[in-house]
């Protein structure tokens, strides 16, 4: 069973950082992480870990995050 909410995305487009904390301010079960778009991270499936990928670090979003 799923608690909170789990994709965002409005979010496309939005700045990185901003994004980490809107996920977890609306999410609190989860650690919403920002990566540069490119890098490598670990695919094990966590409920409570949300990749946000960002072209530049801190910068805008190119997809939607989604907990994985």
């Amino acid at each position: 069973m799923r608690v909170g909410k789990n994709s965002w995305p409005e979010l496309v487009g939005a700045n990185g950082k901003e994004a980490e904390e809107q996920i977890e301010r609306e999410n609190r079960n989860v650690d919403a992480i920002v990566v540069r778009e490119g890098t490598g991270v670990d695919e094990v499936f966590r409920c409570d870990r949300v990749w946000v990928g960002s072209m530049i670090m801190a910068l805008s979003l190119k997809f939607q995050p989604l907990a994985n």
